[in-house]
Parts: C-alpha cells; structure tokens; sequence
C-alpha cells in the first residue's frame, strides 16, 4: 500500500514573513505527500513554501489553528442560491425527481440523483450550498465514447424561461440541452464542452414552442473522465427577460428592454437590432450572434456604408448606483469591419465629461472579438459604446453579449481560439510553402495531430505570447516561434523566440501533423517560457547533435574544404586503421580516408547549424578514433568570426593514460553509457522505447522526454521469465567517494510487481529498495553512496508473480555530496526534489521562484532556506489565469516511515485575499485524510 499527504489547508493573510509548520504524519506502509493551495479572490494571493523536511518523530501540530476541521468546500457558484418556492415544472431535487423527470429509455448510462457529500464532485449543491444538498448527475466514466445520458423534462404546456444551474469538471465530455416534441430531439439549442472549472454556472434557455419537453443529454467522449451536474431547473411562464444588470447578460434580443437608449439627433447614426435575415443591412453582415453562434440570436448594430464623415452613434447603458468600493468588469463582444471607423467606450456621471477608456480604430474584419475593460467603483456611471465614422464612408460595426460583472478583469481581448472558424487578425505569411488551416476534431491523416481543439485557456501574462499546440505523430518535425519586426509597411528583422521539436522543419512522412489553438497577446509584462525545452538556446543545441545513424543530420560539408567526410559502418577501407563499429556499438560513424588522392595537409570541414547566442557556459562532447603508431603533436585552431564579439577561451587542459572517466549521467537516449548487464543473471534488461510488451504494466513514455520517442531500461517479466529471477545492469567503476547522491527515476505498475533493489555490485550491499504496484508513473529515487574503495552500482529488478510486473529505469545521475532525506527539500538546486505537480487532478501548478514574485504586495522578497533573493522556494501565483477556489497540489515521492514522521516546512501567507492551505494523506486511491489546516 502506498500514501499521499497533501498540504492543503492554511487560509487568509499570514503576514510578510516565514513561518515553521508541522504535522506528524503516521503510516505503517508507503505513502506520499500532497501540497495543495487553493486561490483567494484575487492577485494578492501568493503562497510559498521552503525547506521540507521528514523526521523520524512525531511532532505537535504547528501552528497549533491548523486544524483541518476548519477546511470549508470549494465548490462555488456563479449565481445566488435558489429561494423561490417552486412552480408545476421546476425540480431542484432536493426531495428526489420532481414529478415528470425521467431517465429516457434509450439512453447508454443514466442520470443519477446525488448528495454532495457522497461524490467527488462538486463538493456543494446549488440549492443548499452545503454537503447535504441533492443535484441530478451523468458519471462520465460509466459511458463509452459517444454514450449519452438523457434526463427529460416534463411536458411543457406554454413558452417558458428555462434557468438552471450546471457543473461540468473533467475531461472528454458533454451537455446540450433540445426542446423535443415526445422522442424526437430536433437540433442542440445550448451546448457546452470540456470542463468548466469547479463552479456552478448558470445557464438559460427560451422554450417559445408548447407540448414539448426540454432534454439535458450528457455525452461521454473517449476516456472521459468526470461527472456533468444540473441543479436548480427553473422555469418562468413567458419570454426570457434581458438586463444589463451587475451580473447579467444582455444579448441584445432587444436592447430597449436591457435598460439601454441612444442619441436621437437627426444627426445621429442610430443603433438597430439584427435578427436573421434582416434585409436593412447592405454590408456583408455577420450572419450569426455571438450568444447563440445561429442566425437565430440577435445582436445591436449599426451599418455605416455612405453614412457621413465624423458621424457618432451612442448607445448608452443604464446608470449603475453600486456602493461597493471595488472594481468592476466589463466584457462584450463586437465586431468592427472597414478602416478609418472609431469603436469607443466611455464612462460618464451626471454632469462630467465622458472618459475613455478602450478605442479600436482599423479595421478587424466581420468577426466577433472579445473586449474586457476594467472598471473603477460604480457610483452613479454608465457606459457608452460609440463608433465614429471616418471620411471613407464604410464599413459595419455590431456588439453582442455585454455584461457588467464584480472583480477585475482576465486580460484575454487579444486572444484567439479559432473556435469561430476564423484566423481572428491571424494572416498566413505570403511567402509560405505550404498554409496553416483551420480544423475542428482530428486531422485526416491517420494517427496524427490531435483529437479535438484546446478548450481552457492557459497562462496569458502581461507582453505574453500564449498559445497551446499539438504536435502528435512518429515523425513531427519542428514548431518555431519568430519575432518579425515592423517598420513602416515591411517586415524586416526577425529572431528566433520559441523553438520546439524534431530535427526536420517537416517529418519524413504524413505522421507528423502540427496544431495551434488559443493564441493571446497581452500588453504588460513579460512571462516563463514554457515548456522549458522550448528555450531557442537548447533546440538549437539539440540541432547539433547527431549519431549518424540516418544522415548527417543538420551539419554540412565546408565547401572550403579539399574533400568531404564520409557516413559509414563497419571497417573502413584501409586495412589496419580506422574503427570497427560507431561509437557505443552503435552501427554508423563518419570519418575521413586518408588513402589516395588525399595527400598531406587536404582537409574536410563539417559546420554545424547556427546556434542561438549563450547566456553561460556551453559543453561540446564527441567521441573520437585516431589511430597514432607515431610520436604526435596536438593542435588547436580557433578561427575568427564576424565581429568583434566572437572571443574564444580555453583552460585546464590535460592528457591522462587510460580511459577516460565514466559519465555521471545516463538518459539511455543513445545507448547504455557504459553500463553492462551481469551476465551471471538469470536474464538482461532491455533497452527500449514506447510501451513494453506486457499489457497493463508498462510505462508509455520515457521520463527524459515524456514522449514515446524516448528511451529507457527496463525488465520483461513475461514467460520464460519466472518469479524470484533476478536482472542486475552494472555502472562503469567509479572512484571512491565520502557521499555521492545517486538521482533516478524508475516505474513500477502493475499488480504483480516484484521488487527494485539498487546495490553496490560485487559486496551486492544494499542501498535502495522498493517493491509492489506504486501507480502508473514515473517516481523519482536518490539514496546517497559512500564507498572507500572503487566501486560500481547495480539495479537489480526482481521478477514478481506473473507476466504483469514490469520496472522500467530512466534518468540516472551521480552528484558529489549526500542526498537530501525522502520527503525532504530545500529546492536550492532549482527543482522540486522528489515533489510534482499532478497532471488532470488540479486547476494550476506551483513553480519554482527567487526573489519576489510578479505581484504586488503579496509574496516573499527572500527565500527561507539561504534568506536572500537568490535563494530557491515554491510557490502558487494567484494572478489571472488562476480564479478564486482553484486548486493546486504539491506530490511528494513515495515514502516509507513505519515508526511514524514529522513532516517540518516553512510558509509564507502574504496578501489582502490569500486563501488557505492544507495537509492531507492518502493511501492508494482512499478518501484523503486531512492532518493540518491553516487560513491566513
């Protein structure tokens, strides 16, 4: 058995300083450890932590208000809980399934009445807002791809209103919702897909027809994982009601009726509502709204073809008399086509002078893009959207779904999800030798590209670029990221940014399809690479390195040069010189034939691609074959380059007898690396990529690279295989040391696993050893090696009791000094030790940081550990994308302390709006048992 402990659970503000927390945890078997923190309700939310350590103690619960009693449920709603009685159709399912409501036959899976506290999630009902309140739910889980779960209404004698409450969190699924006329469903009206977040949305529909029942069907996609909830189904006799209330939408249905009027003036442009096919608008209009995306909805617009210069049109929203001190979010969206138009928004009092606070001036073609402002405390303000024409008398300019909401706003005007069919104010470049295109679902080539778009949207910082990609397929190439500069109308300079992937700008074959999705560009600060190999400076030097296996990768021939190196494998032609084999047994090797018509002094060059310029020190590695049956001389050349700035340095050069000394570091990309099987074993490790050959036991990506294209080692436990037979791979010998700390990474899944021991080969001392099913992913390992002769380590896997059992190694490393302790990390050398950030199990992820961090007041300024601003710690910022009660976990590796521990760390509470944080533990897959809390 195995266990987690989370840390989850202090709340508020702490203060600007270090804190020591602790918490004893007890476990008689493996288990691990889960750092959570949920967000406050805005940016000045930062949480750190630093220097964890396990003691093999018990320790008192520190600070003694931690107690995890005090954890509150973070589920949240985006509207007011229910409190009207209910009429003949409304169900809120408190009391069980209202009259009417039923399960349809035909349905694959069903809907299920639940109570909060019985599910994973949500954790809160609507109605209640507390763990005993009931709601209607569709496991997604329990479907297939494409199963569905339909619950339908009662019959519905007149037009209605429909509002509801819905909650959909995981992946993979589902909701729409049809007005049906007995089994006949008609066309989705609403739909939702993906998840939503951890909240209950609202949600509402107009039902205009009568003797028809409303179905909300939940769909299940392949590998769905998570639950669609529905909650508080209200129904009001009538046409649904626009406002342009603080937390209501106005769709434009009819804007007179949202509260909205506009200038009268003769010379006035005056704003018109489109519905369909409305014959008034001579431009190419947008023929569908944006609340619907159908040429059924309605949006407010004006047509400016042959209107006149430096006409306005206003459209004025209701005042707002808000007293809360607090700011306020405008989101809209509008379209603005023909160049030389002015779109404004301004705010006015009674009596003031309008104030700017957003303007659009080009021309942003017939699309519907998102515009957020935000806004000031609402004292006696309203807002004004204008357009202004300009002299060449053209164009059109419409907005739809305006909505005044409480909070700042996210920053995400300038993104692009595609999702509208649309390259948003994206061009394929002229010079292209082939375009980007627009898709939706997979692509049509054959286990290639993605199954679908990206529906949430990630990190878009201030002067951030962000964007999601898909580059899935055996032979992707590379995606890269430049920056064009422009002057006047050209394009001129342009340097590479991001860079990601694969040594050909296209793959060898039609497996290799690449996608974007969601692209954004803000105007503020800037924001972390990501993903981290992405870096220009290392794809660049991974475009130096070849094996020869293939070709000669990305380095050419020096046309300087009097004759060029050969790619070859085995022997070379002269007899008695040159290598039999390349480098680690592997099969290819370039080299040079010296016969004839070389003579002495010929030479071949070989040049590199351009690498991107370093921002430290760079290490090239090779391996070599001479054969010198005479006294030699070395030489050095270094050749000047372009400029100025083209210094070359050496130092510390030495000639030693013997081989050269083993590496410490071992990826299994390319080869063993010197490491040996013991033959003296009852069978050998593997090296290899992708899955193993036992179904349900094996990893399907190597750790190094996270993809099944990368390598790693492992051991085959099927037939002959039987239990208690033994593999053991042998390192190269390594001289004596006082401590060393061996790092690794290794996969043990499935539910006959045997047993990984790590050794000192020949004394067979052991070092390391875990046993049993620990999960299907890659856990890290260190044990700290102190030997006072030369020595060689050994991984020894141990088969279990059948053919599902395989353990699977990547990633060893030697690093002089002792490890840390299990659990334990100060994460000075800029990585989280054992911890991780769980994939598909939160909302965001803690990082790793120095110094302060990117918000004001709030956050530490030095870490814990070294008490300066060079100092490394972890910590969750709170700033957009992140939404109050998100969550995010810290894992730790799996530990074993059967005499109990004192799990001892430090943290940091700093800011008006910081929410809370908690430890929890849990063995396997339980329930989390919950051992400290904290609010600031």
């Amino acid at each position: 058995m195995k266990y987690f402990v989370y840390l989850r659970g202090l709340q508020g503000n702490q203060g600007d300083k270090w804190l020591n927390g602790q918490v004893t945890v007890k476990s008689s078997s493996y288990y691990r450890i889960r750092i959570e923190r949920v967000v406050g309700n805005s940016f000045q939310g930062d949480a750190a932590i630093d220097d964890l350590r396990i003691f093999e103690n018990p320790c008192v619960l520190t600070p003694p208000d931690a107690d995890p009693s005090n954890i509150v449920p973070t589920t949240t709603s985006t509207k007011p809980t229910i409190t009207n009685p209910p009429g003949p159709y409304d169900c809120t399912f408190e009391s069980g399934l209202c009259n009417g409501w039923e399960n349809m036959a035909n349905n694959r899976f069903n809907w299920t009445r639940v109570q909060a506290s019985t599910v994973a999630a949500p954790e809160i009902d609507h109605t209640t807002n507390t763990v005993q309140g009931y709601f209607m739910q569709a496991d997604l889980s329990k479907g297939q791809a494409n199963d569905y779960a339909r619950l339908k209404s009662p019959t519905l004698n007149n037009p209605q209103c429909m509002t509801f409450y819905y909650h959909l969190l995981g992946q993979g699924g589902t909701l729409n919702l049809y007005m049906a006329a007995g089994d006949n469903l008609g066309i989705s009206l609403w739909k939702r897909k993906g998840t939503q977040g951890d909240l209950w949305r609202f949600g509402r529909m107009e039902i205009k027809k009568t003797n028809v029942n409303i179905v909300f069907e939940a769909i299940a996609g392949p590998n769905s994982i998570g639950d669609v909830s529905i909650d508080d189904v209200i129904f009001t006799s009538g046409a649904c009601k626009e406002s342009a209330a603080i937390g209501e939408s106005c769709t434009f249905t009819d804007f007179a009726q949202c509260g909205f009027t506009q200038n009268a003036t003769a010379s006035s442009l005056q704003w018109k509502t489109y519905t369909g096919s409305d014959t008034q608008v001579r431009t190419t209009p947008i023929p569908f709204d944006h609340t619907t995306g159908t040429n059924r909805g309605s949006y407010a617009y004006i047509d400016l073809e042959s209107q006149g210069e430096n006409l306005n049109g206003r459209l004025y929203s209701p005042m707002y008399k808000s007293t809360k001190t607090q700011p306020y979010c405008l989101e809209f969206y509008y379209v603005l086509a023909g160049s030389n138009n002015t779109f404004n928004i301004l705010t006015e009092t009674t009596g003031s002078t309008p104030r700017a606070l957003f303007t659009r001036n080009y021309d942003h073609g017939f699309i519907w893009n998102k515009g957020e402002i935000t806004l000031p405390p609402l004292n006696n303000v309203r807002i004004v959207f204008e357009i202004i024409t300009g002299y060449l008398r053209q164009g059109f300019v419409a907005l739809d779904d305006s909505m005044v909401k409480e909070g700042e706003c996210s920053l995400r005007a300038n993104e692009c999800t595609f999702d509208d069919n649309t390259y948003c104010s994206w061009t394929n470049a002229a010079d292209n030798q082939f375009d980007w295109i627009l898709r939706n679902g997979t692509t049509p080539s054959a286990d290639t590209g993605p199954n679908g778009d990206h529906k949430i949207y990630f990190d878009n910082r201030p002067r951030c670029f962000s964007f999601w990609y898909n580059m899935y397929g055996v032979d992707v190439g590379r995606l890269i990221v430049y920056v064009r500069s422009l002057v006047s109308a050209n394009l001129t300079s342009e340097s590479l940014v991001w860079a990601l992937a694969g040594p050909r700008v296209r793959g060898k074959s039609f497996e290799g399809d690449i996608a974007v999705d969601e692209i954004g560009v803000q105007q503020t600060d800037s924001c972390k690479l990501q993903p981290f190999e992405a870096d220009p400076v290392e794809v660049s030097q991974a475009l130096v390195t070849c094996r020869f296996e293939d070709d000669f990768c990305q380095w050419k021939f020096d046309p300087t040069g009097q004759f060029n190196w050969t790619r070859h494998t085995g022997s070379t032609g002269s007899s008695g010189t040159g290598p039999t084999t390349g480098a680690d047994n592997s099969p290819f090797y370039i080299y040079i034939e010296a016969s004839y018509p070389r003579v002495e002094g010929d030479r071949a060059g070989l040049i590199s691609p351009y690498i991107s310029k370093p921002i430290g020190t760079m290490c090239f590695q090779f391996y070599y074959h001479i054969d010198i049956p005479y006294n030699f001389a070395l030489k050095l050349d270094g050749y000047v380059g372009s400029g100025w700035e083209g210094d070359i340095s050496l130092d510390e050069i030495f000639l030693t007898d013997g081989e050269c000394p083993p590496t410490d570091w071992c990826d299994f990309e390319t080869s063993f690396c010197g490491w040996i099987n013991d033959t003296t074993c009852d069978f050998y490790w593997t090296r290899t990529q992708k899955a193993t050959d036992s179904i349900g036991t094996e990893p399907t990506t190597d750790h190094t690279t996270g993809t099944d294209r990368g390598y790693y080692i492992y051991i085959e436990t099927s037939s002959p295989q039987i239990r208690g037979q033994k593999a053991r791979l042998i390192s190269p010998m390594y001289t004596q040391a006082s401590s060393v700390c061996l790092k690794f990474h290794y996969h043990m899944f499935g539910p006959s696993i045997g047993s990984l021991n790590v050794l000192i080969a020949g004394t067979q001392r052991l070092l390391w050893t875990k046993s049993g099913n620990l999960g299907n992913r890659w856990r890290y390992g260190h044990v700290t090696v102190r030997n006072d002769d030369q020595y060689q380590i050994a991984f020894e896997g141990v088969v279990g009791s059948s053919f599902q059992g395989d353990i699977a190694v990547d990633d060893i490393s030697l690093a002089n000094g002792p490890c840390e302790e299990e659990g334990s990390c100060n994460f000075e050398d800029g990585t989280f030790c054992g911890f991780y950030n769980p994939k598909d199990e939160d909302n965001f992820d803690w990082a790793l940081n120095q110094g302060g961090t990117i918000s004001f007041d709030t956050g530490p300024t030095v870490d814990h550990t070294t008490g300066t601003s060079v100092g490394y710690y972890a910590y969750i910022e709170s700033s957009f994308p992140q939404n109050h009660g998100d969550k995010t976990w810290l894992v730790s590796e799996i530990l074993e302390s059967p005499k109990g521990a004192c799990l001892d760390f430090w943290y940091h509470m700093k800011g008006n709006t910081t929410g809370n944080m908690s430890v929890y533990h849990r063995v396997l897959d339980a329930k989390p048992t919950s051992l400290w809390f904290k609010e600031a």
